[in-house]
This record gives structure tokens, C-alpha cells and sequence, in this order.
């Protein structure tokens, strides 16, 4: 994600900070993994920051196949978010290159701020599936012999 964030904010000529946003559900370690990898100038885009007031590069999805990753990015473009597809090739022995980027002639809605999940709602949401998928225990009823 960080890669194709970095080649978004190339592709686009913008200047200034890299303000990123991920997809919900991501826990905190991703969120700082990705900040490291973007380097120094790299902002997570939080509540306080409104999508007009800066330039936020935003992930929308990422599509693994292999050693193929697509991933979507939601850029700024003249005053309209735009989306690129960013193509990515490498795997777990290999670092990620970049093979292409395809910008869209698609006007995207402003991202919204993703917080990263903090471990404790990642156990509550393990405790409510657990309780959810849980089968149904209700006494099994008495059938009179005939």
C-alpha cells in the first residue's frame, strides 16, 4: 500500500506532506508500518483533517492474485478526487516493484477518515463473532413413545 501511495503522490506532481488513509478495519501496526514506509513526510488522515483541506492520498482496495497486487487509490486532482489503479509485482521473496499506474477518468467521493482498530476492539469483534456463529442451545424437546 505504501508503494502505490508513494507512486500516486509521484504520478500527481504534488508537493508537500503525503497525507494517507487506509481501509477500515486495518489495526494500528499497519497504519505505522505504512507511515514508515512512506517516509518522513508521510501524515495518517485523522477526523481533525477534512479530505478538502489537504491532499489525501486514499487506499479504497487492494487485490492480491499471486505475485500480482492491484491497488486502488483515491488521489486529488484540480479540486476533484480522482482514482488510479496502481500495479504492483513481487511476493514474499521478492520486494514489491512498481509495473504500472492507471489514472481514471472517474470522479471518486473525498475520502473519509479510517482510524486503525485498536487490539481491544479487535477482541470484542472476535468475542461477538464467537457468540454469533455459536450454536444454538435450546433443550431438545421430549416425544412421547407411541
Amino acid at each position: 500500500m505504501a508503494k502505490a501511495i508513494k507512486e500516486a503522490h509521484r504520478i500527481t506532481g504534488l508537493s508537500g506532506p503525503v497525507v494517507f488513509n487506509l481501509p477500515a478495519g486495518l489495526e494500528q501496526s499497519t497504519w505505522s508500518r505504512v507511515q514508515t514506509l512512506i517516509g518522513e513526510n508521510a501524515t495518517p488522515m485523522s477526523k481533525d483533517i477534512a479530505a478538502g483541506d489537504e491532499q489525501v492520498f486514499s487506499v479504497q482496495q487492494l487485490r492480491l492474485s499471486g505475485g500480482v497486487a492491484d491497488v486502488d487509490v483515491v488521489y486529488p486532482e484540480r479540486g476533484v478526487y480522482q482514482l488510479m489503479t496502481v500495479k504492483l509485482k513481487g511476493g514474499p521473496m521478492l520486494s514489491w516493484r512498481v509495473e504500472s499506474a492507471y489514472r481514471w477518468v472517474i470522479p471518486a467521493t473525498a475520502p473519509i477518515a479510517n482510524a486503525p482498530v485498536t487490539q481491544v476492539e479487535t477482541k470484542q469483534a472476535e468475542v461477538q463473532t464467537e457468540v454469533v456463529g455459536a450454536p444454538a442451545t435450546s433443550p431438545t424437546p421430549e416425544v412421547a413413545p407411541e
